[in-house]
């Protein structure tokens, strides 16, 4: 399809449970305002794993419903184009293997995603993996690393479809994050991460 017009910010922000969403959809609003197209991408109980599905919230009936009540909430106050993950993959039968595939089509480092993996499975276990069954610590590890194919697969199509020149969110790190932002990085999408400030909790930089 032919690319925009005006330069494209993507927000992968995928999770809705984080205050600092906020801060993000605000800035997105103040590219939009400035003539970007800027497009939202947010998980609508798509991914098989995330920092939501931790070892704390296993047992919940909904460990989704979070994401899912602020997503329905408060996300059209910012009067964003967003997209689901369902509405991303709508005619992609396994993000999966297209994940795979797009790592063997760029080259993409897997030793690099093994790490990011690993962070995930320790981040699900807050650090006490090391209690867990190997058996539980395999399924955990799958789970992301599904999440992480699936991460690498939304970098190409974000890149394909949209061109975008920047990436905005405050988290590039983890199964649903790191990949999409190293791909587009790697692609020459210029990353823009916020992060709370050490010296004043009231702002972000």
């Amino acid at each position: 399809c032919a690319l925009p017009i005006w330069p494209v910010v993507v927000v992968p922000l995928l999770e809705m449970s984080h205050y600092q969403n906020v801060h993000i959809l605000l800035m997105a609003k103040g590219f939009s305002l400035r003539g970007y197209e800027v497009i939202v991408i947010v998980c609508d109980e798509f991914l098989p794993a995330c920092e939501l599905k931790s070892n704390r919230s296993r047992h919940d009936s909904n460990p989704c419903f979070a994401c899912t009540l602020n997503r329905t909430a408060y996300l059209d106050l910012f009067n964003l184009r967003c997209l689901t993950l369902s509405q991303v993959f709508t005619s992609i039968a396994d993000p999966v293997k297209y994940g795979d595939e797009v790592m063997d089509r760029y080259d993409v480092d897997r030793e690099e995603i093994i790490r990011i993996v690993s962070d995930s499975v320790s981040r699900f276990y807050y650090g006490a993996e090391a209690l867990a069954s190997e058996f539980d610590k395999a399924r955990v590890r799958a789970e992301h690393m599904e999440t992480a194919y699936i991460s690498i697969a939304l970098g190409e199509i974000l890149l394909k479809q949209y061109g975008p020149s920047i990436c905005l969110n405050n988290m590039n790190v983890y199964s649903a994050w790191g990949p999409v932002f190293n791909f587009l990085e790697s692609q020459g999408v210029f990353p823009v991460v916020i992060s709370q400030s050490a010296l004043n909790l009231s702002a972000i930089r």
